[in-house]
């Protein structure tokens, strides 16, 4: 996702390395079901 899909999706910086750090090390990911909607 780039810095600017994610500013028009409103998802923080940090919200995104969060998932990304989880997805890459293979652990679950716990989002807010708000958040959730806007990265599908």
């Amino acid at each position: 996702m780039t810095v600017e899909e994610r500013k028009a999706k409103h998802i923080n910086k940090s919200t995104l390395w969060y998932i990304q750090k989880h997805i890459k090390e293979g652990k679950k990911i716990k989002v807010y079901n708000k958040t959730k909607e806007r990265v599908e």
